[in-house]
C-alpha cells in the first residue's frame, strides 16, 4: 500500500492498518505484529511517501519496519481512522480516499 507524500490518512488521533485471518483473529506471525500505524517506527521513502508491505514473506531486512505479515491464505485487511478530520481532505465527505492495494511485481 503506497501513500504519496502528504497523503496519509487525515486524522486528529491516529490510523492503523490491521490484518485478520479467515477466522477474524489476528494472524500469528514471526514479528508478533498485527498492525501498521504511525505508532510504529515506520520508514518513509526519500521522497516523503510511505510504503506498507502486506505479504506473507519478508520483503527483506531493510523493509521489515514497514512489513505487515499476512497469512498465505485469505485474510481481511482494515484501514482504521481514529477521530477523522471533519474538513477537507476528509474520509467523511469523500475528499480523501485510501490508496488502492496493489501487488508488487
Amino acid at each position: 500500500m503506497h501513500f504519496a507524500k502528504g497523503m496519509l490518512p487525515p486524522v486528529k488521533a491516529f490510523w492503523s492498518l490491521t490484518l485478520y485471518n479467515s477466522s477474524r483473529f489476528f494472524y500469528d506471525n514471526p514479528l508478533n505484529k498485527y498492525t501498521a500505524s504511525p505508532r510504529d517506527k515506520l520508514v518513509f521513502n526519500s521522497d516523503g511517501s510511505l510504503d506498507i508491505y502486506v505479504q506473507h514473506a519478508s520483503p527483506g531486512q531493510g523493509k521489515e519496519a514497514n512489513w505487515l505479515p499476512s497469512p498465505a491464505a485469505p485474510f481481511t485487511m482494515m484501514l482504521r481512522l481514529y477521530w477523522p478530520k471533519e474538513t477537507p481532505p476528509s474520509i467523511l465527505d469523500g475528499t480523501w480516499q485510501p490508496p488502492p492495494v496493489r501487488p508488487v511485481q
